[in-house]
This record gives C-alpha cells, structure tokens and sequence, in this order.
C-alpha cells in the first residue's frame, strides 16, 4: 500500500468526516496501519481479508517508518479504523476523535494481560473464588511470605506438589517447573538486570488431559470493545496447540506446551472443533465439550469484568477516548484429567500471523518440511484457518459498525427528542445522554452481527460477574449474611465449582498412622527445610517481608448503576430502545434495580 510523504498528504487526501457528523455509510470502512508496531506476517492475514470484502473495506494507507511518516493517529479525519500499536492507542486517545472511529486497543487491558497483574485482578474481584478459575498464584516479591505459609501447610498435609515460577516474557519464555522447596529458594532470584526475575509463583498442573500422550494448551480469540458498555465476543473457534508425547519417568516440565519451540510437524496443531470432536468420542458423550465450553466462556467473561476497573478508570483520563475501541486478545486454557479448563494467560496483541510460512503471500520460503509434506503451501492447517476466519469475522464486525454507525446516531436523536419532549409533560425524564443510547442502540446491532458472524455474547456473563465482584464480603468479614449475598451474586461462577487445590490432585500421599519410622523422618526434614529456607530469605531479602499487593486486600467493586441497569435491560434480552415508551421503560428499570438494593 502507498505511503504518502507529508508535503503530498494534503493534496492527496480528501476529507471523509464533516464537523456536523460522521462518515457517509456509502463509503467503505478505511483502515490505515501502522504497520512498525507489528513483526512480520502479521498483517497478511488483515489485507487479506480487507481484499475478499469486495470493496466494503480498504486499506487506505500504511506507514511503515516511526519517524518519518504520519501515522494513523494523526489522519483521524480520513480514517475509520486505526490499527496500530499500544502506544499509537494512547496517542490516538489524546486527540478529539468522533464516535464513528474504532482503536484497536482499550487502554487498561494490561490489568489482566500482564501475568502478574491477572493474578491481582482477580484475587481483588474474587477473592478465593479466583482459584477456581486459574491456577493458586501468588505475586513476587510481594506475597513471598505467603507463598511460604502455603508450600508448609502442603507439606504438613501431605499435599506437596510442584510449582511454576514465570518470569514476565513472552513467547514461553522464562516458565521454569520446580519443586516446593526451590520455589522458595529461586522465588527472589535477581535477573541480569538487577531486578527480580520472577513475578509469579503458581501451582503446576501436574495431572492433565492428553491427547495421544501429549498435553497441550487451547488458544482462542475474545474482542473487547469499548468501556462503558463494555461488551465482549469469544470467537467461536480456536485451535489446540500440543506439547511432548509424555514417557515414562519424564521430567515434570516436559508438560509445558510451548507454541514457539515445538515440532509442530511432529504434533500439528487441531481446531477446536476437531479437539471437542475427540472428547466426545473419547467419553462417548457430546456432553462433555458443550461443558467444557460452558466453563471457558464463564472463565474468559469473569476474567474480563475483573479487569473493567482499570478499563474504566484509564479511558477516564483520555480526553479523546469515545467508546469506539476495540482490542483482540488471545487466551490460553489448560485442561486436567477431570477435563476442566484452567485460565493461564491473557495475551495482548496476540500472533495474528501464519505458522505455515511457506506460502508465497507470506513472503517466505520451504526448506523442505511444513505441516503439508515435501514442501509447497498448504492452505488447510487448522491454526492457520481458525485464524483466517476470525479476522474475516472481526473486519465483517466492524465493517458492519460502520454501516450502521451513522443511522443509529440519527434514531438516537430523535428518541431523545421525543423523549424530552414528553418529558416536558410531566413523564420520567430521559436517563442517557444521545452517545449513550447511540451505544446501546450500536450493542443491540453489533451482538445480533457477531452472533450471526461466528461469535459468543460474553456480554451478559461479564455484567453478571461485575455483580459477584459488587456482592464479595469485605476482607475480614465473615458474616453469614454477606456470604449468602456473595453466594447469591456469585451464581454466574457456578459452572467453576471450587475443588481441592491443583497439589492434592497430584502427588498426594496423605500421611498413615503405621508408615514407617523413615518416612515420617523424611517429611519432618523436609518441612524444617522449608522453614529454613523461608527464614534465611526473609533475613537476605527485605522484599520478603512485604505485605501482599494492596489491590487483593480491597474492597468489593462498587458497581455503577449503569451496569445494574445494562444487565437487567440484558436479562429482558436486550429489547428495542428505538421509542420513547422503550426509553421510558429502560429509565424505569433502572431506578426499581437502585431502590431494591
């Protein structure tokens, strides 16, 4: 695609939005990348799809060079979709754009992107409640005595199992697993940096669900839009990528799958829908997958609503941020032997970018061995496809916005003026201003389009889980009257029931009354050890004394009334908005939500 130099820019664009509004609808969506936020490859996908939509959409510019080319923050006028980095995001978000722009990031996400702050966003949402969504984790250097309490009570319960400590990389680097006591001993290793090279601790899934003796991990795709509605689509789709065939006697870590170390030519990976199908004929019941699913969306929505907060309170301070952001997220689940999904990580910006680099559109050649053989293109790797089709969906999705973007802000004025209109008269006064029920009349669309475009409304599941992180006691309550409020609110993580921690499905060996003198021996060692180790860092390292993350010590979320509204009015399933009586019923809705509480 062309990039123009600055002194040509003017002449070359022609303004597409006016001071009275926003783009026609007849033109189509113009996406501009600024393609030096991304490695290689990883847009291929995006100007493809750009090129099946038969004008729909278009890639009206590109810039290449960080320096000396405009960007796509700074052509707001002549673009729709800006797509673009983190830091282009927050440079996008300072300037005044208008409600038909869509930013393909929602500044705050990090709350839960990052490894160590996923932890405290939902241990603050959940509290204990959060072990049943991943794995019991505990922050470095900040909860090392805590970590230390918790390794010692396995060992006095003979629940000792093993441990991840994960550095804060990517790619899968920096995740090493180690036993109890090295936990303890490497959990405040210094990097070469100076810092400290482990930000997390987290029990090791030791028991996992293999396919063919190989353990693997699901990757899917979710779409956050916006802030205030938030809203979020779960693509329905995603692919398994797979680990080592485990052997006999094999070390603990070979269970970690490592998408960018694997002999994928070896294990290729499979669609989702090709790992329910083995499931199902594995257990012999369609069941099975449809529950697994259940609780993967139930996990992905919770985890979501744990990070609003931050979502929130960043676009808050951004004068330019107008609802219309976007952001793609890879997560990753593991499955145990009990087939249950265990969140691992919430990826930003995850590799949109073929893993079969041997087609000639990806601008790499065969050295003799792909997933498809002796060499060529293959086209139909199931990694490669499931990716094909969600970035179809998410240009479908936004170009389908942006057709309808302009009508719906119309009908929302005219709603609001005949609702002002009868309020005027004595009735219940319009509750949202015209951005606001634009909003919503654009959520009522836009969910109807990704259903109908390949993906799951986590919409509702994620309000419902800002009511269970509105109801959790305050710490250090144990009132039965807020724990049955708790329970209540909380129904939404019913499919996540809590069970006995990762370490006692794995290497439990519960003490017995008549085991032999040796082996009680070896544990009372083992624990001094344990206590040894614990005490001397505590006396190295002041860090290890510090007091947990303040954010998992505060209180319930204070949920907006909005959001009590929203959900209520989702509960309904999401009526017409388009009149005033509809109006007056949402407004309504909304006050009987407040004055029950």
């Amino acid at each position: 695609m062309r990039v123009l130099p600055l002194f040509l820019l003017a002449a070359a664009l022609v303004p597409a939005h006016s001071e009275e509004g926003p783009a026609s609808p007849a033109l189509p969506l113009r996406i501009w990348v600024d393609e030096f936020f991304f490695a290689g490859g990883e847009t291929v996908l995006l100007r493809e799809a750009v090129a099946q939509s038969a004008g729909a959409a278009v890639v009206s510019g590109t810039t290449n060079n960080r320096v000396f080319q405009l960007k796509s923050y700074q052509l707001a006028e002549h673009v729709d979709v800006m797509w673009t980095g983190q830091k282009g995001c927050y440079e996008a978000f300072k300037r005044r754009l208008n409600t038909s722009h869509a930013v393909s990031c929602v500044p705050g996400t990090s709350a839960v992107t990052a490894k160590a702050a996923l932890v405290t966003s939902l241990a603050a949402a959940y509290g204990q409640a959060a072990w049943s969504i991943l794995p019991q984790s505990f922050r470095l250097p900040q909860q090392y005595s805590e970590l230390a309490a918790q390794l010692k009570e396995d060992e006095r319960s003979g629940a000792s199992g093993m441990w991840v400590l994960k550095e804060d990389v990517h790619r899968g680097k920096g995740v090493g697993v180690v036993t109890a006591h090295q936990a303890l001993f490497r959990a405040l290793e210094r990097a070469p940096d100076g810092g400290r090279r482990h930000v997390l601790a987290q029990r090791f899934l030791g028991q996992q669900y293999l396919v063919q003796g190989r353990p693997f991990y699901v990757r899917l795709w979710v779409v956050l839009m916006g802030a205030d509605p938030a809203r979020a689509h779960l693509f329905d789709g995603g692919v398994a990528v797979f680990g080592q065939r485990q052997r006999q006697g094999q070390a603990a870590d070979s269970l970690i799958v490592n998408l960018w170390t694997q002999d994928r030519a070896a294990a290729a990976p499979w669609s989702l829908r090709q790992l329910e199908q083995h499931m199902a004929a594995e257990s012999g019941s369609d069941e099975v997958p449809r529950r697994l699913r259940r609780q993967i969306h139930v996990a992905v929505a919770a985890s979501l609503a744990a990070a609003l907060p931050a979502v929130r309170q960043s676009s808050g301070r951004l004068a330019g941020f107008q609802g219309g952001s976007f952001e793609v997220l890879g997560v990753d689940f593991l499955v145990d032997a009990q087939l249950r999904p265990w969140l691992v990580e919430v990826n930003r910006m995850p590799s949109l970018a073929r893993k079969v680099v041997a087609c000639a559109d990806n601008s790499s050649t065969s050295s003799g061995s792909t997933e498809g053989g002796s060499g060529g293109c293959k086209r139909d790797v199931p990694f490669d496809q499931e990716k094909e089709r969600f970035v179809g969906a998410l240009l479908r999705l936004l170009t389908e916005r942006h057709v309808q973007h302009a009508s719906l802000a119309q009908q929302a004025q005219r709603v609001l003026q005949d609702t002002s209109d009868a309020a005027a008269e004595g009735e219940l006064p319009p509750c949202l201003s015209a951005i606001q029920l634009h909003q919503l009349l654009e959520m009522r669309v836009e969910q109807a389009a990704a259903q109908r475009l390949g993906f799951v409304s986590l919409t509702p599941l994620m309000y419902k889980s800002l009511a269970c992180m509105a109801a959790r006691p305050v710490p250090g309550s144990d009132s039965s009257s807020s724990s049955n409020s708790s329970s209540s609110a909380c129904d939404v993580l019913a499919e996540l029931v809590p069970r006995a921690p990762a370490s006692q499905q794995v290497c439990t060996a519960p003490a017995a009354a008549n085991e032999p003198l040796l082996a009680r021996l070896g544990g009372l060692t083992s624990r001094l050890r344990l206590e040894a180790v614990s005490l001397l860092h505590r006396l190295w390292h002041p860090a290890a004394r510090r007091q947990p993350a303040q954010a998992q010590a505060s209180g319930p979320y204070q949920r907006r009334e909005s959001d009590k509204r929203l959900l209520e009015w989702m509960q309904q399933g999401s009526p017409s908005l388009d009149t005033p009586q509809a109006l007056h019923d949402f407004c309504a809705l909304g006050a009987a939500s407040v004055a029950a509480e």
